[in-house]
């Protein structure tokens, strides 16, 4: 529990509060923000979720397993780049698709021709957003491995902290984009 578990709790809750701070204060700093192509986007972008979480699971076992340091930097080297080439693969793939997958889920109707223009284009921004999620637990896991997990909570508020300021900049004079 405390060399798999524990290091990753910090993150997870800097997660959280990401997703609850896109949702708020883009409604808090511009209310006529238009939230529901972000929010449209931010769903449809959810699915690069299911790519990484399958990566996920599988690296502690691996990182904890491995006994030399230079065998693990290695280890750890290739694993990254196979998750870059898979999860940049995938956002490739979101954002070439993403105007027949918006089509689908959102629809065309000729009233919400700009909210689906808005959609297709903050989505491969979202999408590559949860690819580096995806990272995050990797990263979590690398550092618990080498001992080094005394950062994580005041990584994770950092991560918030900035987060929250760029949101309230950006999301006024760019809507979804902004908060994308």
């Amino acid at each position: 529990l405390r060399r798999f578990v524990l290091p990753t709790i910090p993150p997870d809750a800097a997660i959280y509060g990401f997703t609850v701070l896109a949702r708020t204060i883009p409604a808090a700093v511009a209310p006529s923000a238009p939230l529901g192509v972000f929010s449209s986007a931010s769903k449809i972008a959810a699915g690069v979720i299911l790519i990484a979480r399958a990566f996920q699971p599988a690296f502690p076992p691996l990182a904890y397993s491995i006994e030399d340091k230079d065998q693990a930097s290695r280890v750890y080297a290739s694993a990254l780049r196979g998750y870059a080439v898979v999860l940049g693969g995938t956002v490739v793939g979101v954002a070439l698709c993403a105007p027949w997958t918006v089509e689908l889920i959102v629809g065309v109707n000729s009233a919400e021709g700009s909210r689906r223009a808005g959609v297709i284009e903050i989505l491969p921004l979202l999408a590559a957003a949860w690819a580096l999620w995806g990272v995050i637990p990797v990263m979590t896991t690398i550092a618990g491995r080498i001992g080094a997990t005394e950062l994580a909570v005041p990584a994770a508020l950092a991560g918030l902290v900035v987060n929250a300021v760029a949101l309230a900049l950006l999301v006024p004079p760019y809507g979804a984009h902004g908060a994308a």
